[in-house]
């Protein structure tokens, strides 16, 4: 059986309008869109809320051994820096005040480090002592005593 060109052209113009009218925006049914046309969906970057950290210098004075740590964190504040000589923490520094960035000076006895060559470790943390918090480690500074 053959058909005319205008009832297949009609059969292909059928079939398509669906297509044409979803290219034009229009969807089916009532529900909306799951964001508006042109944004992008918000994403909460983490890296922003991790705390960097890193030691400046150890240098003895005395029966002290003086160790300068700076900190910082883009979103947030650092609450707390701890002090890792070989593994074991030596020291837990609360931060003073709120703040995002800044350098601090802690002061361990050296009797209870030991004489000979160490390996200190600085952890910077955002959030409270035993809750969840961002930690990141700083990297290992080797000194001799």
């Amino acid at each position: 059986m053959r058909q005319s060109p205008t009832v297949l052209a009609l059969l292909v113009a059928i079939a398509l309008a669906p297509l044409a009218a979803y290219a034009d925006g229009a969807r089916g049914g009532s529900r909306p869109p799951a964001r508006r046309p042109g944004t992008t969906p918000f994403r909460v970057s983490v890296a922003a809320y991790m705390p960097r950290v890193s030691i400046e210098g150890v240098r003895r004075a005395g029966d002290l051994v003086l160790v300068d740590v700076a900190y910082r964190v883009r979103r947030g504040h650092v609450e707390r820096v701890e002090l890792l000589v070989d593994g074991e923490k030596v020291a837990d520094i609360k931060v003073p005040g709120s703040s995002r960035s800044g350098t601090l000076t802690a002061k361990l006895g050296a009797a209870a480090i030991g004489e000979g060559a160490h390996s200190i470790v600085a952890r910077a943390a955002q959030g409270r002592p035993g809750h969840q918090s961002k930690v990141r480690s700083s990297k290992p500074a080797k000194f001799t005593l």
